[in-house]
């Protein structure tokens, strides 16, 4: 997910029409993110609004738009689900590059520029032409490349996946929800406290949206 530093604020929820929900669908609603930013874009951690109970998440989908406060329909898939029928199920390998986004998320944040970091690297598995991949970031894909993820519960996660409707797709997140029945990995954040929002608010007028490229600012 991009948040651009000067870009408009919508001044009200969208909500995508259309839509045939799922047995397995739930409302979702994109209530903050930051204040790590690249200079251009806010970064992980990503707040939001899961049927009604909030959650830090992170963005590994470079190709769809969004906006703060914005509402839609996603499927909560698994693992297998998300490798088999979600967004970027037909990418080659793409069991390995949901497993890879999972264990990305997991590892810790303790400074903005390691949300940085890890942001532009989980964008990166799926949009490896975004982002020059340096030292730091090379370090941290060849780890989730090589890693046989020995320990790491996958069912502690959930991929949530707009519904397909009319208009553009909102973008897609994995979360942390260990109550999926997985034996409870580290999250990667603590929760931000609540006056993230309006501080964000008071910096300027934000949304979030697509850019292919950083000449390509909406």
């Amino acid at each position: 997910m991009r948040l651009h530093k000067s870009a408009i604020i919508a001044a009200s929820a969208l909500l995508l029409t259309g839509m045939i929900l799922s047995a397995d669908s739930v409302s979702v609603t994109l209530t903050g993110a930051g204040p790590a930013n690249d200079g251009t874009y806010y970064m992980l951690p990503y707040q939001l609004s899961v049927g009604g109970t909030d959650y830090n998440a992170d963005c590994y989908d470079a190709f769809d738009e969004i906006q703060l406060n914005q509402t839609w329909q996603a499927n909560e898939l698994t693992l297998n689900d998300a490798a088999t029928s979600g967004r970027f199920s037909g990418d080659k390998d793409a069991l390995n590059g949901y497993e890879e986004v999972a264990w990305l998320s997991a590892q810790p944040t303790p400074t903005e520029a390691s949300q940085v970091e890890l942001q532009h690297a989980i964008w990166s598995v799926f949009d490896p032409q975004q982002y020059t991949i340096d030292a730091s970031l090379q370090a941290l894909f060849t780890t989730a490349q090589t890693d046989d993820f020995s320990g790491f519960d996958f069912n502690d996660y959930v991929f949530l996946e707009a519904i397909q409707g009319t208009g553009s797709l909102a973008q897609s997140f994995v979360i942390f929800m260990p109550s999926q029945g997985g034996g409870g990995q580290n999250p990667s954040e603590t929760p931000e406290p609540g006056g993230t929002v309006p501080v964000l608010i008071g910096l300027g007028l934000i949304a979030i949206s697509r850019m292919h490229g950083m000449s390509g600012v909406i």
